[in-house]
């Protein structure tokens, strides 16, 4: 039988193991869609009109703050 130091580590690798999938499925995407849509914006606009990029690409970008910050290890 695992003591109580065993399982506390096999939790804490599952855990980052868990985070890290999280990470690479669903937030890399998500960072990926704001910086693309961002990019393409900066392309397609003039001086002038470069702060309306903030209007189609805000949904993807304004998803992930919460998430910004989380390590991932």
């Amino acid at each position: 039988m695992a003591g109580p130091e065993e399982k506390a580590e096999r939790y804490q690798k599952a855990l980052v193991a868990l985070v890290s999938d999280i990470q690479r499925s669903e937030l890399t995407p998500l960072f990926k869609e704001g910086f693309l849509c961002a990019a393409r914006c900066c392309d397609s606009q003039t001086p002038e009109t470069m702060q309306a990029w903030s209007a189609p690409c805000a949904p993807a970008t304004l998803s992930i703050l919460p998430y910004a910050g989380t390590p991932a290890n």
